[in-house]
Formats: C-alpha cells, structure tokens, sequence
C-alpha cells in the first residue's frame, strides 16, 4: 500500500503511535520491529526528503531506548543509509547519535555488524558529505572497531577500510588508525565455525588495510621489522607480503633509514633458510626493494650501500658448491641480477670471478652451472656484454671458452649446454666450431635425455642464424659405419635438425635415406615416428609439402614384399604418415591423396586390388586423418576392397585396420545422396558374411555411427545386442562394447572426425534391452552379457551409472558371482571408483560387497582382481564408522592371507587397507 501511495509512510508512523510510544517495552520493540520490515521492503527512491529526515530523526532517539530497542533501531538506521532521497545533515545526525549514545564494542555480534554497515553505506552513498567532516568520521570508524574480535566483522570492516583509508584524510589520527589495525597484526586465528573465513582472508584484508594509504609507511616498516625477529613463521609470511605490497606505495623518504635494517631481517631469513617458503618469499622482497630504489633518482647512494651489504653477506658462501649455504647465496645473486642494469652489473663485478674459479674445480660443476644460469640470462637480457666496463668485459668474455671445457665432464654437460643457450648469440665462430666436435664425439657414446634434449634446443636457437654452418661443420662429418647404436644417435642428430626449418628438408631426407637402407630402416623409422610425436606443426606440414615425406615413405613400404618389412615397422609409418597429414590443410591433403591412391592399383586397373597386409596399414595413415571436405576418390570401390579385407583377410590386425579405415570413412562421409553406401554396403555384407569375422567389421561401424549421431546406429546396436546370444561370437560381440565406448587415436577429433558430446549416453540407454536379454537368458550367455554390462558401466560418464545405480546392484551382485576374471575385474574397477567418490548408497550394501570382495582376495588367482578387491576394501573403510565398524573383526580376519601374497604390488594394497580398518573404532578423527 506505501509503495503504490495509498498510505505515507509517516501515515504508518502515525498509526502504530500507540506501539512506538507505549511504555511496555517489548510492544515498543514490536512496533519499531514493524516500521524498519517496511522500510526494508521499500525501494531506495521512495520517501522523501522529509519522510526521511523524520524517520531519521525517529531511530536516532529509539538509540537512547532500552536495549532491546537499540538493535532494531540500528536495524532501520541501516536501511535510511541506504536511501537516495537523503539531505545533507542526515549523515552527519546518523553519526552524531552513534557517536553519543552508542558504544560499539558492548553490542552483539549481529548488531555490531549492523553497525559497521551502516558507516560503510554512508561512506559509499554520501562520502562528499562526510569528507566535508572526514576528521570525526574516521574518528567514528575506529573507535568503532578498535577491540573488535570476531573474524566475521574483521572481515566486513576490512573489505571497506581500504577506501575509508585511501579517500579520507587521516592528519593527526594516522597513528591512532593504525595502532587500531596493528593489534591484529600478524592475524592469529584458527577457524572454528562454519562462516567459511580462514585466516589467509583475514591476513589479505588487513594486509589492503595497512597498505591502502602511504601516511602508514613511517609506523609500518618498523612494525614489520620488529616481527621478522619474532619465531612465528606466520608473521614472517604476513611481514613481508605486506613490504612487498607496501613498496609499491610507500615514498622512497620513508624507506631510506630503515633498508640496512631490513636486509639484516632479510638476511637472517635466508642465510640459513629457515624455512623454503619464508626464503623465497625474503628473496622476493629483496627484489621490491631494489626496485623501488631504481625508480628513484634520489636514492643512489642507498642502492649502492645496499648492493654491498648483500655482496659483504653472500661473498663468503661462493667458495665452495658443497656449502650448504651455497644455494641460497645464489639464489640472493641470481634474484639481485634480474632487477636491472645496475644491479645485475653488480653481481657480474663482485661474483663472476668466483663462478669461474670454481669452474675449473671437477666437484659441484652442476651445481655451478646452475647457479650460473639465471645470472648469464640477466646478463644478455641487459646488455651486460656490450659493456663499456672493462672488468666486466674481461669477466664475461672468458665464459664461453669456460663453458666449452665443462662440457667434457658428464655430470656438467647439460648444464654448461643450458648456459651455453642463454649466451649463444655472443658465442664466436671459433668457439661454435668447438662445439660442433664436443657433439660429433658425446654423440659416440650413450646421451642421457635431458643432454639430448640440451643439444638438441642449442642446435634449433643456433640454426636460423647458422644453418649451413651446421650442415658442414656437423651434419656432414657425422659416420653411419659404425654400430647400430651409433646409427641411431647419429640419426638423432638429424631429428634435432629437422625442427630447424632451414635444414628440415635436408635433414628429413638423411632420414629417409636410411629408412630405405634394409639394414638400418627399423631404426631409422622409429627415430622419425618418435620426432613426428614432438615436432611443431610447421615442420610436420614441411613434411607433408615440400618434403612429400608421405608419398616417398607409401612408395619404398609398396615395393617391398610385405616379408621384407615387419609389421611393426609398416605400423610406424603408418602411425608416422597419419601424423604428418592431419597438420595438412583441405587442399594439401587433396593433392597428396591423389598422388597417393594411385600406388595401390595395378597400372592396367582401375579398381582397387584385394589389399595386402601392409597395403592395409598404411591406407589407415593416409585416409584417417583427412579432413571431412575432402573427397576419396573411387570412395566406392574403396569401400568394397576393405569390406572384403575385413572380413576375409587372416590377420586380425589388418582386419581391424580395414575396419577402422571404414569406420572414419563412414564417420566423415558427406550428406548427400551417396550418404547411405558406405552404411549400407557394410549392412550388406554383415548379412552374408562369416558371423565371427563380421562382428569387428559390425563394432567399428557402429562406434562410427554413434560417435556421428547417425539414426542407423540403433540398428548396429541392435545387431552386436542380439549377437550376446550366439554361442560361438557371444565373447566377440561383448568385447565391441568396450571398442565402442573407449577413445581411439583413430576415430578422434585430431583426426576431424564428428565426434557427438554425449555419445556415451546413446550406448547407456541401451542397458535396458541387455538387462532383459539377461533375465531371459541360460547360464552359456551370462557371462558375455554381464561383460557387455560391465564394459558400458566402466566407461560411460559416472553421473550416468549413479542416475540407475538402484538397478545396477543385482547386476553388480550377479557380475561378482561369476567365474569370468574378465567381467570381475571390471565389475571390481567399477565399484572402486564409486566408492571412492563416497556414494553414500553402497553404505546399504556393505553386507553385500564386503564379503564377495573378501572372497576375491582369498580365492581369485587374478592378481588384478585381487588388487581391485583390496582397492574397494580399502574406499570402505573411509565410510562411517557407525556403518562399518560391525564389519571391522571380519575384514582384518580376510585381508590376513593378502599381506603375505606371492606379488608385491597386491601386499602394497593389504597393507594400505588392513591400516585403515585397523583405525576403525579407534581415533575419533581417521
């Protein structure tokens, strides 16, 4: 009725006069109660200037009431702060009245907060007025809070003070608005509630607090140093997270008397670390301040000074990499060096020298060069080696020589490469060449990968500047006359090479060379399938353009009798072609493909032959990961052969290869007229073909056709569903429902195949027709039943299992009384994952699950069925102990056999489930 204008709110006023001014207490807390429930309800533009100055006027003297009245009061005191129809003396009168008659440290928590909410809505809605007599609001604020303890108005006032801080004037009270804040400074809280606030909330917001205004710095800094002195690693964090936030604010005159006593905190922090995380965290605010002194022009002489300070503290510790506090000095060097120019000139003139010394020591070079690491990207980063110093020349130009000697030391070799990176722009031509040799030699003997991966990113930084140096100071002079190892490091220097695309072509071609090589084909190939997993896209897009690398690779695996190759190997090239031609775009892979095809027909045909093994293997490479607007010519007579080779080849391998080829054929095929051959071609031929041959013909389909989305996919569902009750295939047919539901390189989106989202689901929904199947079925089918339930189980989404888990448990139960290790490992993998979750359901069921998983453990002769088992004893035994505790005795008693079985993994499992059974019924926090 107020908000539509039937009645005033002062109408209201006036007709609950008789409650707002009767002398029982609790009937004038009834009436102040109601008005402040309307006045919430109403919107901020609603009253007037007048209705609320009158309702202003009104709850600052219910202030004076009785206090159960002062809540309420405050309460509607909160919803006038927030009006927009305010004049300019109704904040001032608000604080007034608060300031007077009010006290807010005596008031409950609630009200407190009502409080605090109130000074926050004034500040934000009427801060120009306030500002007028910012003096006494800010005096109001923290005389407020000063006391205050509980963390959730902590919180509230923190989540405001820091724009009372920074937007109002403090003058004289900054030390008093301090102190207020100091007295949680660090914040020592440990949650005990529910509220949610932890004490890195509370520490941030006082952290805002006492850096939102620079007129704190003076009280601030010594404050800090008092409490890096102090054990607590908890002031440690908050001291220096707070000089580091602190600095970015802070004047550089504040900062200036205090920086020698600083860096002795720091130092003592640091050298020994007492703790990694304090040490880090010390080293970082290190770096603030010689930042901050940068940034000034009058603060020179205090860099300078501090630069010594730290050189004066560190010195002692770089004699010797053994040191223990070898390390964190150069942490402190390595830090100091990234600031600036300055600074990492600095560490050059008082360190290099020693970092050389010690080079020429055999012990701790790794450790050196580490160290040395960070310090020479600083260098390069500055400018450092186009120095006019002379010192600092003479110190830098000896590295590289250095740095070249170290790598004759194993142990130093990855870490002088690392080093040798970072100034590889500065290397000379001389000491290039010298590399070269120090790789043509530790290329004889056996490389650890990460040396590997070492020389291997020197040579790609190197290469773009220098890639005929590189061909004939490197590449030309390496020798393939030597053992097989010694042809395979060799070609894994041209691996290196190929990212460097100045050399890709040539180096890729070496490659090829040796895979043509009878002798040495199987290494080389598995050295270019391993670079064809790594490499950039650039340089397998080279591959497939400029290089033809597919094309010559489909032409030398064609004309060699399938004898002469192993089948491994064809897979590699297959494997390696599929990688190549899928970074290819539209038009590149067309013109690849039509020069590929041709190969495998006969010169006087135009029809596919019947495809041999190898034929197989490699068509899977080629026409996988084709882009969908790329059309397969002769797609028809394509589909026949591979039909026929799926069905009829004896290879199981080249079997699935052709069924796999089908399957993305199908999945990519366009909308057309022409849309339904390849589906229909395969329904042909599963109807005459040889049941068990057809059903991996009949599962790839049928993956391929759920994956699209295609409304024929029911239909093949169907087919593999009903295909559970034929004895001789029943095994085959529940195996497709794992080949279905599981990701495959394949038929992947890598590949651009259509992959549905929910898919999955399409194959879930089908449970119903099995669990039919399965009660109508006799105990010979059971068993590929409940493998086809389980498989769908095990790999659909476990939001979908939980949604029919109800249903699920009979099945579960049947699954485990079977005498397939196959459906019980599945089952066990199922139910360990749910329990895991801590799907309170299984709590009904643990008479159910306990004891068949027990039974596992002491009979199954399946080490994975076991393993599972103890794995679902073991998620038990996180239930509540209320559900579990009757099953204690009984468990300890089974898990007994486990602990002393014949394979170490599965004692692993006994023992970490028999620990936490054993905890049940003892300590009330497990």
């Amino acid at each position: 009725e107020i908000t539509s204008g039937e009645v005033t709110i002062l109408g209201l006023v006036e007709g609950l006069g008789s409650h707002l001014t009767s002398t029982d207490e609790e009937r004038r807390r009834q009436g102040v109660l109601l008005l402040v429930n309307v006045l919430k309800h109403l919107p901020a533009n609603h009253l007037n200037e007048n209705e609320v100055r009158v309702l202003t006027e009104f709850f600052c003297d219910r202030l004076k009431d009785r206090l159960t009245i002062i809540p309420v009061a405050l309460m509607g005191l909160e919803s006038i702060s927030l009006m927009e129809n305010v004049n300019e003396t109704v904040p001032l009168e608000i604080m007034s009245a608060l300031s007077m008659n009010i006290t807010a440290q005596t008031l409950l928590q609630s009200s407190r907060l009502t409080y605090y909410a109130i000074l926050k809505n004034l500040m934000f809605n009427k801060s120009d007025v306030l500002l007028r007599s910012s003096t006494d609001f800010v005096y109001a604020v923290i005389s407020a809070m000063d006391s205050e303890s509980d963390p959730r108005c902590l919180i509230y006032l923190f989540n405001f003070l820091p724009r009372l801080l920074s937007q109002f004037p403090l003058s004289h009270l900054a030390e008093e608005a301090f102190s207020v804040l100091e007295c949680y400074f660090p914040i020592d809280f440990n949650p005990r509630d529910k509220s949610g606030i932890t004490r890195e909330d509370l520490a941030q917001g006082l952290q805002d607090c006492l850096v939102a205004t620079p007129v704190f710095a003076p009280f601030i800094i010594p404050t800090v140093l008092e409490k890096l002195d102090s054990q607590l690693k908890v002031a440690h964090l908050d001291s220096l997270n707070l000089l580091i936030k602190g600095l970015e604010i802070w004047p550089v005159h504040d900062l200036k008397p205090h920086i020698s006593d600083i860096w002795r905190s720091l130092n003592k922090l640091i050298l020994p670390p007492t703790d990694n995380e304090v040490a880090e965290l010390a080293v970082k605010t290190l770096v603030a301040i010689i930042t901050k002194l940068i940034e000034s022009n009058s603060a020179c002489q205090e860099l300078d000074q501090l630069l010594d300070d730290v050189s004066a503290s560190t010195h002692g510790f770089l004699s010797d990499p053994s040191l223990s506090l070898f390390v964190p000095t150069t942490k402190i060097l390595a830090a100091v060096s990234q600031v600036c120019e300055r600074s990492c000139e600095y560490v050059v003139k008082t360190a290099m020298g020693q970092f050389l010394a010690l080079l020429e020591q055999s012990s701790g070079r790794d450790i050196t060069l580490s160290a040395l690491n960070p310090i020479l990207n600083a260098s390069v980063k500055f400018n450092c080696w186009r120095n006019d110093s002379k010192k600092i020349s003479k110190l830098l130009d000896q590295i590289p020589a250095k740095l070249i000697e170290v790598l004759s030391d194993t142990k130093a070799f990855s870490g002088g490469f690392s080093c040798l990176i970072e100034i590889a722009s500065y290397i000379s031509a001389e000491e290039r060449q010298k590399i070269y040799d120090v790789i043509l030699e530790v290329i004889c003997n056996e490389l650890t990968p990460s040396d590997s991966e070492m020389c291997a990113a020197y040579l790609r930084l190197i290469g773009s500047k220098y890639p005929e140096e590189i061909k004939n100071n490197l590449l030309a002079k390496l020798n393939f006359e030597g053992k097989t190892v010694d042809v395979k490091r060799n070609l894994d220097v041209f691996c290196w090479c190929c990212n460097i695309l100045q050399l890709t072509s040539f180096s890729v071609d070496k490659i090829l060379y040796y895979i043509m090589s009878t002798q040495s084909s199987t290494i080389a190939v598995n050295c270019l399938r391993e670079l064809c997993t790594k490499a950039d896209e650039k340089v397998l897009t080279i591959f497939g353009t400029e290089c033809v690398v597919p094309k010559r690779l489909l032409t030398f695996t064609l004309q060699n009798d399938d004898d002469k190759l192993t089948e491994e190997t064809v897979v590699s090239i297959s494997k390696i072609i599929q990688d190549i031609v899928r970074t290819l775009n539209s038009s590149q892979q067309k013109v690849l493909l039509n020069d590929c095809l041709l190969q495998f027909m006969p010169t006087d045909s135009k029809n596919f032959p019947t495809l041999t093994n190898n034929q197989l293997f490699l068509l899977e490479g080629l026409l996988c990961p084709l882009r969908q607007d790329v059309s397969i010519n002769m797609c028809e007579n394509l589909v026949t052969s591979l039909i026929d080779s799926s069905i009829n080849n004896e290879s199981f391998t080249a079997r699935e290869s052709a069924s796999i080829i089908l399957a993305s054929i199908i999945n990519k095929y366009q909308s057309d007229n022409s849309y339904e051959m390849p589906i229909n071609a395969v329904l042909k031929a599963v109807e005459n073909g040889k049941k068990k041959e057809i059903i991996l013909l009949l599962s790839w389909t049928a993956k391929s056709l759920i994956m699209r989305g295609h409304h024929q996919a029911n239909l093949f569902l169907d087919k593999l569903i009903s295909s559970l009750n034929q004895s001789k295939i029943q095994m085959e047919a529940a195996e497709s429902f794992k080949l279905i539901l599981v990701d495959h390189d394949s038929l992947s989106i890598s590949n651009y195949c259509t992959i549905k989202l929910l898919y999955k689901q399409r194959v879930f929904y089908k449970l119903n027709d099995l669990i039919s199947l399965l009660e109508k079925a006799d105990s010979e089918h059971k068993v590929a039943i409940l493998l086809a339930i389980a498989y769908i189980l095990q790999n659909v989404p476990k939001s979908l299992v939980m949604s029919r888990l109800s249903e699920m448990i009979p099945i579960m139960v049947q699954c485990f009384d079977s005498d397939s290790s196959v459906v019980i490992t599945a089952i066990l993998e199922i139910l360990a994952s749910l329990l895991e979750s801590g799907e309170q359901i299984f709590e009904q069921y643990i008479d159910t699950f306990i004891p068949r998983c027990l039974r596992c453990i002491q009979t199954s002769n399946n080490m994975i069925v076991r393993m599972q088992a103890l794995n679902c004893i073991y998620y038990y035994g996180t239930f509540k102990e209320i559900t579990i505790l009757p099953h204690r005795d009984k468990v300890l008693s089974g898990l007994e056999k486990s602990l002393d079985d014949k394979k170490r993994l599965v004692r692993q499992k006994a023992v970490r489930a028999r620990n936490r059974w054993y905890l049940v019924g003892g300590l009330p926090d497990r």
